[in-house]
């Protein structure tokens, strides 16, 4: 699980999302933004589309924060990244889950 200091205040994830960088693969959109603090902050953004279920969007939510806890030594500080899941996620398990986080992180 990843800690709670790596996490967005919600006024910084509404102005990441207006005023960030865009990197998108076929199941997830990473908006990214530097920021002052030195170390990286992270939000994700499940709409119900994905499920209306709120246990499968819950379960989606802990694997990505597990994956990011896995890959924090590779992300750039002084970012925040806000990862918008979209409804085709639905259909991966937790290793292709893992690859398209990876992936959007290499494209930065």
């Amino acid at each position: 699980m990843l800690s709670k200091k790596y996490r967005i205040p919600k006024g910084l994830i509404a102005l990441t999302i207006k005023r960030g960088f865009s990197v998108y693969t076929k199941n997830l959109t990473l908006k990214y933004l530097p920021h002052k603090t030195d170390i990286p902050l992270f939000a994700f953004v499940i709409p119900k589309k994905v499920s209306k279920r709120a246990v499968v969007r819950n379960k989606l939510k802990r694997r990505s924060k597990a994956i990011i806890k896995n890959i924090l030594n590779k992300i750039k500080d002084n970012h925040s990244y806000v990862i918008m899941f979209k409804p085709s996620v639905n259909e991966l398990n937790f290793s292709d889950l893992e690859k398209e986080i990876i992936e959007l992180f290499n494209k930065i």
